[in-house]
């Protein structure tokens, strides 16, 4: 009786080791997933980051060129102006 009792114990350790060992490693499965998933996430905020700032640049860049071509046509108007006001056209 007692030797069977020691091997049912002996089963359900052995049982309990196996289950712990396997949620041990879908810890460590989930972890890694989990790690693998950050560095993608990561490396996406990285790309919108500099795609951000490229636009930034872009966008400033685009300024710049609107006022200037605002400013020659400011001038142009001004010409055309006192072209008018002498007659010439």
């Amino acid at each position: 009786m007692r030797d069977s009792e020691l091997d049912r114990l002996k089963s359900e350790q052995d049982r309990a080791f196996a289950q712990k060992q396997e949620a041990y490693q879908n810890k460590k499965r989930l972890d890694d997933e989990k790690n693998r998933l950050y560095e993608i996430s990561q490396n996406a905020w990285q790309r919108r980051s500099s795609a951000r700032d490229e636009m930034n640049r872009e966008y400033e860049h685009m300024q710049s060129e609107r006022s200037r071509n605002d400013a020659i046509w400011d001038n142009y108007k001004k010409i055309d102006e006192i072209k008018t006001a002498y007659g010439e056209e």
